[in-house]
């Protein structure tokens, strides 16, 4: 399982343990949940809150999207797309690409491999720092 600025990889999609992949935008609670700090800790973020707008998932028009173990973040991949939940309006909203995640920003992606959550913080050069974590 892999998370880059630029694709999600994952071979267990299609299996029992991924059918998917749902991306949230968190906010830590307070500022120790920085990657620099050196008692730093992704265990803690599991008490960050998730945003009410930033939530999306990623879903298939057909059985393909079974077999996809690949999928780019700011490409179209036929037969995929980006539901974007909670828009203003009240409806998802279906997307083509997810794109570019805001810097500077923490970011929860789920569903990716059985019970682990995957913490994303993409600095401000764009780069990401993911954190695999179980639930305690």
């Amino acid at each position: 399982m892999k998370i880059t600025s630029k694709y999600i990889k994952n071979k267990n999609w299609g299996t029992k343990a991924s059918y998917g992949v749902d991306v949230y935008m968190i906010h830590p609670r307070d500022t120790s949940h920085n990657i620099y700090n050196p008692k730093f800790s992704a265990y803690l973020l599991q008490s960050a809150v998730k945003s009410d707008t930033f939530q999306f998932y990623l879903a298939g028009e057909d059985e393909s999207f079974y077999r996809t173990k690949k999928v780019y973040l700011e490409k179209e991949k036929k037969g995929l797309y980006w539901m974007r939940m909670k828009e203003v309006e009240g409806l998802p909203r279906k997307l083509k690409t997810l794109g570019p995640l805001p810097r500077e920003k923490w970011y929860l992606f789920k569903r990716l491999k059985d019970h682990w959550s995957f913490y994303v913080f993409v600095d401000k050069e764009g780069v990401f720092h993911v954190y695999p974590v179980l639930p305690i």
